[in-house]
């Protein structure tokens, strides 16, 4: 264990060391920084809360189940080994092929990490459609793993887990980095009100899903800290009586960054010459300011589009993107997908939905986080529309803010809603470039209502702990027994060295005739190659003879491993398999105990195949008879 552990953690300490000398050389010493924290001990709580909710969800959810996350995976393994961006040709490298046309930056981070782990093994080998890690007691669910895992699953991991789960840990740092600067975006915009600020940073910090997808490998997370530092610029810049030269030349820098991340950063562009021309003190200097900033732009990540542009004949690739994605469908905004599906979907997987989109929320977190954006809402209308006392009135620059903020959501809507009359895969993830900016509004919205209310911060502080619960409601109640592993029952038997069966579960022991009862089995593939595809029976054997069957047969479910999705002639050497049944108990069955034998056999000649046990000896009629008895009780 300590030479698997040693690597990463080596690393690890590598990056600490040059964190702390970059500090150091920026003048940022620990004394000030816990200064600084003291100061501000509401928000260091609530960072502290989100990195640990963020990597138990990194350390439940097996590796590569999140959205794309084998891809991405796999777009950092192309870079780290060729040194070179992948191109659409490169379709055998990169298993999602769509994946390849996305910036770079986010990958190059990646393969920077992967790099320094060299060498391990960089073949993504992983089949579809089953997980090892599906509890089943929730096996109704067994479709939200997309995955078959193997032993180096099993921490501290190894291979491909092992560095997917470490990219996950250093990753971590940029959905921090996402709360810090909104909570800077509502203090600088709204310095009068700290209460505010610390709500937003915990809205931001405490939405279900973004706590999911900051624990995972995803460029959305980039994506997202980019716009929140964005936002935090371009409140500087209205809050300031004119524009400063450093001021948009950072944002500018940030602008660009993001367009080399993801194409959902194409809001920003906008909203900063929207920002540009309300802070220009007239038309020559804001065209001035603005061809500036486009020409920064375009020096930071104008060479992508351009590569993009002699590659595929357009600066997006959306030519060669709409010929390859399988998920293209074009529309018109008329058409029902939009109102029955794209808007509840989007909203669902932006609150929350777990996996690759396949381990959704109750409706209950659902139902509440609603109520918290429409109360958010109706208090920013109240504060926008109603008069109000002058004390309490807001200044021309956070009237500005609030528009710019409420533009910017705006904008990335439309995009989202355009983008999908071509497509048709709606997420919530995409928009998250505009969290932090519901996240100040929300929390904006809700001090309208909770300024008037005595013991306001206690009431900040009930608002803050509800969602923290619903957040470690979520994973406990849906991602933990999703991926929860197996605690298979202790029996062995080898299936003439090709497979091994090391345990199995079963989900109950009482059933009732016509009942289907849940049977799940670990094979273990052994060094002896196999090169037949295989049929496994599982039969519920009774006391008394069934004349139907002409045999003592009550049940039977008789496939190939995973309903025939994993044949035996594709498991990898020493790979665990985890496969389950649903065998019929008939429905004349009469009470009674019974047992059940597994084993294998040749579909075409229906021969088994040899069963020993642990000391060697053949089995009898070459079937494992499972240790536990069933009892069929009697029909009502």
């Amino acid at each position: 264990m300590s030479s698997v552990v040693s690597a990463p953690m080596e690393i690890v300490l590598k990056i600490g060391q040059k964190l702390c000398r970059w500090f150091t050389r920026a003048g940022v010493s620990p004394k000030r920084l816990f200064a600084w924290a003291e100061k501000r001990r509401p928000l260091v709580v609530i960072l502290i809360l989100y990195v640990l909710i963020t990597l138990l969800h990194s350390f439940i959810t097996p590796a590569f189940e999140a959205p794309d996350e084998i891809g991405h995976f796999e777009y950092m393994v192309f870079i780290a080994q060729r040194h070179c961006l992948p191109t659409v040709q490169d379709h055998g490298h990169i298993s999602e092929i769509s994946i390849v046309l996305h910036p770079p930056l986010y990958y190059c981070l990646g393969a920077l990490v992967l790099s320094a782990l060299h060498p391990f093994d960089m073949g993504v080998q992983y089949s579809y459609q089953f997980d090892l890690y599906v509890d089943p007691r929730f096996w109704d669910n067994w479709e939200d793993n997309w995955l078959i895992h193997g032993s180096e699953e099993i921490f501290p991991y190894k291979g491909n887990a092992r560095a997917n789960h470490l990219l996950r840990l250093i990753f971590v740092i940029m959905g921090a980095l996402t709360v810090l600067f909104t909570y800077k975006t509502a203090a600088e915009a709204f310095p009068e009100n700290e209460s505010l600020a610390v709500g937003a940073a915990a809205i931001c910090a405490f939405i279900p899903q973004f706590t999911f997808m900051s624990g995972m490998v995803n460029n959305d997370n980039l994506a997202t800290l980019l716009s929140s530092m964005a936002f935090f610029y371009l409140v500087k810049i209205l809050k300031k009586p004119s524009i400063t030269s450093r001021h948009l030349v950072e944002l500018s820098l940030i602008v660009g960054l993001g367009m080399l991340t993801k194409y959902t950063a194409f809001f920003l562009i906008p909203l900063a010459l929207v920002v540009i021309l309300v802070r220009s003190e007239d038309k020559q200097q804001a065209l001035k300011l603005s061809l500036l900033f486009l020409l920064i732009i375009g020096l930071v990540a104008g060479w992508y589009y351009y590569r993009n542009l002699v590659l595929y004949g357009d600066p997006l690739a959306s030519k060669i993107r709409f010929s390859i994605d399988p998920c293209v469908d074009r529309k018109s905004i008329t058409d029902p997908f939009f109102r029955q599906f794209y808007f509840p979907a989007i909203y669902k997987s932006f609150i929350g939905n777990f996996g690759s989109l396949s381990i959704p929320l109750p409706r209950s977190i659902y139902y509440a986080f609603g109520f918290l954006l429409i109360g958010g809402s109706l208090g920013l209308l109240w504060l926008l529309l109603c008069p109000k006392p002058k004390e309490a009135s807001l200044s021309p620059s956070q009237k500005h803010v609030i528009l710019i903020l409420l533009l910017s959501i705006a904008l990335l809507l439309i995009s989202s809603i355009i983008h999908h009359l071509s497509y048709t895969a709606p997420q919530g993830r995409n928009l998250f470039p505009i969290l932090p900016a519901v996240s100040v509004l929300v929390a904006l919205g809700l001090s309208v209502f909770l300024r008037k209310m005595p013991w306001q911060k206690v009431l900040w502080g009930f608002l803050i702990c509800s969602m923290l619960f619903l957040n470690l409601f979520s994973i406990f109640r849906c991602l933990l027994p999703a991926y929860h592993p197996f605690r298979p029952q202790g029996m062995r038997a080898n299936l003439s060295g090709l497979t091994t069966l090391i345990g199995y579960e079963l989900d109950k022991t009482r059933v009732k005739p016509g009942d289907d009862l849940k049977l799940v089995l670990f094979w273990r593939r052994g060094q002896q190659e196999i090169d037949r595809d295989y049929t496994v029976f599982t039969h519920l054997l009774g006391e008394s003879y069934n004349l139907a069957s002409g045999s003592f047969l009550w049940g039977q479910k008789d496939s190939m491993p995973l309903d025939g999705s994993y044949p035996t002639s594709r498991w990898l050497e020493n790979e665990v398999v985890v496969d389950s049944y649903a065998i019929a108990v008939q429905p004349d069955a009469p009470p009674g105990l019974y047992r059940i034998e597994v084993g294998m056999y040749l579909l075409e000649t229906g021969q088994r195949i040899p069963v020993f046990d642990e000391q060697g000896q053949r089995m009898s009629d070459d079937r494992v008879m499972l240790e536990e008895t069933i009892e069929v009780l009697p029909a009502k």
